[in-house]
C-alpha cells in the first residue's frame, strides 16, 4: 500500500534524526553498570549524536567507519542525515510537506532551508557545502543497491532522503542569487552576481531531482521541482540567465 511505504520511509527519517538506541544501549550510556552491554557500534553512537543534534560528532564517527568498511551501506543514510542536519535543513519538515500545484515550490522549499538573509554569507556557503556532501554521500551508494530493497533495506528511505537533499541543494544554490541578504525577499537585482555558468548549473541541479528513481513519498517533491524547471524554460530570454531573471520576476508578483 503506497501510504504504508510512505509511512515506513518517513519513520526511518524520524529514526535518523531522533533515535536514541535501544534500552540496553541507553542503559549503558546512562551508567547502569549492572547491565552487561556490548560495545556500541558506529551506527549506534552516530544515532545518539543525531538525537542530540551533534551533527559534527556524528560525521566524525561515521566518516572513518565508512572508509574502513565502504560496503556497509547502512551507514551512508546516517552520514547523509548528519551532513544535512549540520547544513541547516529541516529534513522532517520537507518530508511532511504536501507540495501542491497551488504552492510556489520555491518558497515552499525555502521555508525549510537556510536562506541568505537568515545566516551570514560564510555560513550559508558552509551550509550549502554540507548539503552537497549529503547528496554526494548517498550518490556514492551504487544505484543497483540504492534501488534494490532486498539488497539494501533502507533503499526507499534513502531515495526519499536523496530527493530531499538534492532538492534542498538545488533551491539553496538558486537562492544565493535571488534572495536579498538584507530584506529576505526574492529580487532580480541579486542576479547580477550570477555567471552564465552558474545559471546553467541551476538548471542542472534542478534536473537532477527529476532523474532520481521515484518511490512513494518523493514524487510530489520531484513534481514540484520539475515545475520550477518547466516554468524557467517557458520564460522569454536569449540565455538561461535571462530566463531565470524572468522567472524570478514572476515570483515577485
Amino acid at each position: 500500500m503506497p501510504w504504508l511505504s510512505k509511512l515506513t520511509s518517513l519513520s526511518f527519517l524520524v529514526m535518523l534524526v531522533s533515535c536514541s538506541g535501544d534500552h540496553n544501549l541507553w542503559d549503558c550510556w546512562s551508567g547502569f553498570k549492572r547491565i552487561k552491554c556490548d560495545k556500541p557500534t558506529a551506527e549506534q553512537i552516530a544515532q545518539n549524536h543525531l538525537n542530540n543534534r551533534d551533527f559534527s560528532a556524528a560525521i566524525e564517527v561515521l566518516t572513518p567507519a565508512i572508509a574502513d568498511d565502504p560496503e556497509n551501506y547502512s551507514r551512508y543514510p546516517l552520514l547523509a542525515a548528519a551532513y544535512a542536519g549540520r547544513g541547516g535543513i529541516d529534513i522532517l519538515g520537507i518530508a511532511r510537506k504536501q507540495f501542491g500545484s497551488s504552492d510556489s515550490a520555491l518558497t515552499s522549499f525555502s521555508a525549510f532551508l537556510p536562506t541568505p538573509n537568515t545566516v551570514d554569507a560564510e555560513t550559508y556557503q558552509q551550509d550549502l557545502s554540507d548539503v552537497a556532501s549529503a547528496v554526494a554521500t548517498l550518490r556514492a551508494v551504487p544505484s543497483n543497491i540504492l534501488t534494490d530493497s532486498e539488497a539494501f533495506s533502507y533503499s526507499a528511505s534513502a531515495i526519499l532522503q536523496l530527493t530531499i537533499y538534492q532538492s534542498s541543494y538545488s533551491i539553496m544554490f538558486l537562492n544565493q542569487f535571488i534572495i536579498s541578504p538584507t530584506s529576505g525577499t526574492i529580487t532580480v537585482d541579486q542576479l547580477a552576481n550570477m555567471t552564465p555558468e552558474q545559471a546553467e548549473q541551476v538548471l542542472t541541479n534542478l534536473l537532477a531531482v527529476g532523474d532520481l528513481p521515484q518511490v512513494s513519498g518523493n514524487s510530489n517533491m520531484q513534481s514540484a521541482v520539475s515545475t520550477i524547471v518547466t516554468t524557467i524554460n517557458e520564460q522569454p530570454g536569449a540565455t538561461t540567465k535571462d530566463k531565470i531573471a524572468a522567472y524570478v520576476a514572476t515570483q515577485n508578483k
